[in-house]
């Protein structure tokens, strides 16, 4: 298994030297596809000690996906360059999570609103396709975050109705716990899951901080399945002095998981 950081490149040489595999960056941040090609540049990625794998933070705020205020032309031209700079670096996987970019505008029809998700997941998994061996994979957030798609069944609705391999769902535990899904929904779903994030569900500590998250059940269930795809720590707080030990947590957890030992 790979285990990835969600951090900065600044912070990838920390994330290395800890055992980490990959690290998961900012999607605005190293594609930037609110730019033209002549003002972007690779050079940030070029900087980084690890391979940037995944990314996150798809879509700024102000580009809605949602409401009258989407704009397909804006958001086909961003998403190609998106999807384009992402092969160009060796992005295979971006997070549709941007809650605000896609919660649906008080007042404005939910149904309208879905449609209008399945279009934005045609647009991605055409796009993801034609740059090549790049995957979106559509995030539930809990309503904490998001008012559409809080869940992995409501996901999978919309990856069903998409119907590209190039647009699949992922996982992350945090939301996961918060919205007290069963583990049923993610083996319902396993087929389609294709990226998982880690975070205790208490403050979205770093994994194994708080004590009080189990990951032994996910990850029993995950090998179980025969998981092949990414596991990304996504714990905001977590700073470099703490990277060793939640890799090695991640890894001991995996391994009991195999063996089927406790988590402890």
């Amino acid at each position: 298994m790979r285990f990835g950081l969600c951090t900065t490149v600044d912070n990838s040489l920390s994330a290395q030297e800890s055992g980490w595999d990959y690290i998961e960056a900012a999607a605005q941040r190293v594609l930037n596809g609110m730019v033209k090609d002549e003002q972007w540049s690779d050079a940030l990625a070029k900087e980084c000690a690890l391979p940037i794998r995944s990314a996150n933070l798809l879509l700024p705020d102000t580009l809605k996906v949602t409401g009258p205020k989407a704009i397909p032309p804006a958001l086909r031209l961003y998403m190609e360059r998106m999807t384009r700079r992402a092969k160009q670096v060796g992005i295979t996987t971006l997070v549709f999570d941007s809650g605000l970019a896609r919660s649906a505008p008080d007042g404005f029809d939910r149904e309208a609103a879905k449609r209008q998700l399945i279009d934005f997941g045609k647009l991605c998994g055409e796009l993801a396709a034609k740059a090549g061996g790049v995957t979106v994979v559509l995030e539930p957030l809990s309503r904490r975050e998001c008012n559409l798609i809080n869940t992995i069944p409501q996901a999978m609705e919309i990856v069903r109705a998409v119907g590209h391999p190039n647009f699949q769902c992922m996982v992350d535990t945090y939301h996961f716990w918060i919205e007290n899904e069963p583990l049923e929904n993610l083996v319902a779903a396993i087929k389609s899951i294709k990226h998982i994030h880690v975070a205790d569900k208490d403050g979205r500590a770093a994994p194994g901080e708080t004590g009080n998250s189990s990951y032994q059940p996910i990850f029993a269930a995950l090998r179980k399945l025969d998981y092949r795809g990414t596991v990304s720590a996504n714990a905001p707080s977590l700073q470099p002095f703490g990277y060793f030990t939640v890799a090695e947590y991640l890894k001991t957890q995996w391994k009991r998981a195999d063996l089927g030992l406790n988590a402890a």
